[in-house]
């Protein structure tokens, strides 16, 4: 368990890898991970977030507290990002990101950003 705590944390750590379109400015990926932790942190189940992609003002951000993990949707309104939507492996998906709001094209973006965010990690912990 350690060593998959590291390996996130590694990751967590490396700069995310985005298609096209899909750019992660790091400005936008602290304010996402700060109202992650800010929400959900515990000093008994510490929040890890990561990968993050964003796209079209909408973000994709991975997390994992203690023995649970997840996704959650992000927007964007006028510079402060709120979260939509919290789910697992449904908001991998192009159809689940289109129909919560983020368009075709900005499903497809966040979509491929996140898969190949997630082929670097490993698969223990997606």
């Amino acid at each position: 368990m350690i060593f998959v705590r590291l390996l996130l944390l590694f990751a967590v750590l490396l700069p995310p890898l985005a298609a096209p379109g899909a750019e992660t400015p790091a400005g936008e990926e602290a304010k996402i991970r700060a109202l992650l932790r800010g929400t959900w942190d515990r000093p008994d189940a510490p929040l890890t977030v990561g990968p993050i992609v964003v796209s079209g003002g909408y973000a994709v951000a991975g997390w994992v507290q203690g023995d649970m993990g997840g996704r959650a949707l992000l927007h964007s309104r006028q510079g402060t990002w709120v979260v939509l939507f919290c789910s697992g492996d449904a908001l991998k998906e192009e159809k689940t990101l289109a129909g919560l709001g983020a368009g075709p094209e900005t499903a497809r973006a966040l979509a491929a950003a996140l898969a190949a965010a997630e082929a670097r990690l490993d698969p223990q912990i997606v």
